[in-house]
């Protein structure tokens, strides 16, 4: 059990390094949006702070700004929000990133951002999904009809990003 844990640890740390990552595409998902260098910054992250600061407790600045990060490159025109209590945050930190994306229902969207345990009944459109928690049970649901894509995955957060041209493969990162 304590060889898994150093195992599972040494693997997020490699990967989050962009080390066993063959994949110019995932290379660049580790190294840009999900574990960028300090000296990456972006103009949104003041408005993303006192985001944080007026609705106190519902989200950590780290997470409003990976978020943002995230839907920044992944561009989705249309974004679904199951989230329960953190949706007003997330919605805003949405129209922040992308002020020309709709909002709208699971069953049209391009990414589904998923917080918690909330679940959205899956179909067969591929499409990118951010999940807060990687033990929600739709997330291996989703992973397991995904014919090609990267799974990002640590024990707190999950990205799945589907993609025809990508080998299908899951990366333990710290992200």
């Amino acid at each position: 059990m304590l060889l898994n844990r150093l195992t599972d640890r040494y693997k997020r740390w490699r990967h989050g390094h962009g080390y066993g990552v063959h994949s110019p595409y995932a290379y660049h998902i580790v190294r840009e949006v999900l574990r960028p260098s300090d000296q990456v910054g972006y103009y949104a992250y003041t408005d993303i702070h006192s985001l944080c600061r007026r609705y106190a407790g519902a989200m950590s600045v780290a997470e409003a700004m990976l978020l943002y990060r995230i839907l920044v490159e992944l561009h989705p025109a249309r974004v679904a929000v199951a989230a329960g209590a953190k949706a007003d945050i997330i919605e805003r930190i949405v129209a922040l990133a992308l002020p020309h994306s709709a909002l709208t229902s699971a069953a049209e969207a391009d990414l589904w951002i998923v917080d918690g345990n909330e679940s959205l009944e899956p179909d067969d459109k591929d499409r990118a999904v951010y999940f807060t928690h990687s033990s929600n049970p739709l997330l291996s649901r989703l992973w397991e009809k995904t014919p090609s894509g990267q799974l990002y995955i640590n024990p707190t957060r999950a990205l799945l990003v589907p993609q025809k041209h990508i080998t299908k493969q899951s990366l333990a990162i710290k992200f």
